[in-house]
């Protein structure tokens, strides 16, 4: 019952709640960058593109919003989501290239990988929607707190499927997929992070 009750008791501060989601997304970030070069595997970098966006919306825009003025955090979410529509163009890249020739994925690797970053995206679902950030607009910019899960189910039924049928050109498929949504989101953050700033200009 303590412990349960210590739970309750930190959720209902948003600040530590918010610190604790960041910490856990970058490590996620940091598994999903690192073993997508290791497995070969295309899904697990363009789910780590999503992490980072969430990632650094929570940093910015929540945790240091104090140190940070308004115009400055504007110009992050500007640069995040030029990066973002930059690193989505090595996707479709990667996706031209792999179509031709497919490399062997490391599927059983990738697999362990994409079952660990589901189950901690759940938990860290369930933790961001205990606080306000989880209603949180920019614009038309919606934050990508549902579509981590989403995203993080796509990565994984796709890499099963890979592991047993060893048809690798999925991998490319399905990040094509993944590619063109973080564009698309990418493009609405770009967008609506410069006509705030020309607002305020």
């Amino acid at each position: 019952m303590k412990l349960k009750s210590a739970v309750a008791s930190f959720l209902d501060h948003d600040q530590p709640v918010l610190f604790f989601s960041t910490v856990l997304s970058l490590v996620l970030l940091s598994l999903e960058l690192l073993y997508s070069h290791f497995t070969n595997s295309l899904l697990l970098f363009s789910i780590g593109l999503i992490q980072l966006s969430l990632s650094v919306f929570i940093l910015i825009n929540f945790i240091l919003k104090n140190h940070y003025p308004l115009k400055m955090r504007l110009l992050t979410a500007l640069i995040n989501g030029f990066v973002l529509i930059l690193l989505s163009g090595y996707i479709f890249i990667e996706v031209v290239s792999r179509m031709s020739t497919p490399p062997l994925i490391i599927s059983g690797n990738a697999l362990m990988v994409a079952v660990f970053c589901l189950l901690l995206n759940i938990l860290l679902f369930r933790i961001l929607t205990r606080t306000k950030f989880a209603s949180f607009k920019f614009g038309t910019f919606k934050l990508p707190v549902w579509s981590i899960v989403f995203t993080s189910f796509t990565v994984l039924a796709g890499t099963i499927i890979i592991y047993y049928t060893d048809y690798y050109f999925l991998d490319a498929l399905l990040s094509l997929v993944l590619g063109i949504f973080i564009l698309i989101r990418a493009g609405f953050m770009t967008i609506d992070a410069y006509w705030h700033i020309e607002e305020l200009a």
